[in-house]
């Protein structure tokens, strides 16, 4: 069995070509890969992150948990996932055990403060979730931890909490204006 089944139906056009993937019942919202390559986890509208061996086509784990954003650990044995709300929740990837959520804003998240990815310091230890509720400042999560620290700079109310981390993990540049910050 390959990974990747396109159906009877693919559709060979100029711009694309159509392929029906047996991995959720409705849209995929989301794709992380492990570094190792060997480990995708797929987040779907239907609600379900699940959790797939590469190499083998086959699934490996399967979590009832919505997730509108993804990001695996450098080494591939942890995921989390982050819902729309902006909650952290941590999931095993090799015991297939899904942890109590470690983050999630305080307020309500205000329209126009998602953004399209989360993203993972390149140590795995701080987490930028893809939305923030707009409090002044741009939380980062320790998920090791499970604790946030909020990024506070002139202007952070016109940050938007999407960015980049430096390769030694110790600062994160944000947009909206690029702004630094500390972790």
């Amino acid at each position: 069995m390959s990974f990747f089944q396109p159906d009877a139906r693919v559709a060979w056009g100029a711009s694309s070509v159509r392929a029906q993937a047996p991995w959720h019942d409705g849209p995929v919202l989301d794709l992380a890969y492990a570094l190792d390559g060997r480990t995708v986890c797929s987040a779907g509208r239907d609600g379900r992150v699940r959790v797939w061996d590469v190499a083998h086509g086959e699934l490996r784990w399967e979590f009832e948990r919505a997730a509108r954003d993804l990001v695996v650990s450098p080494d591939g044995a942890r995921a989390w996932a982050v819902s729309a709300q902006g909650a952290v929740w941590p999931l095993d990837l090799v015991r297939g055990e899904e942890h109590e959520c470690i983050w999630a804003p305080r307020g309500r998240v205000r329209a126009g403060l998602h953004t399209e990815r989360s993203v993972l310091s390149p140590d795995g230890r701080w987490l930028l979730p893809s939305c923030d509720e707009g409090h002044g400042g741009v939380s980062v999560v320790d998920v090791a931890r499970g604790t946030a620290v909020t990024l506070v700079a002139p202007g952070a109310g016109e940050l938007l909490p999407v960015g980049a981390f430096t390769r030694d993990a110790r600062a994160v540049l944000l947009l909206g204006g690029v702004r630094m910050g500390h972790t």
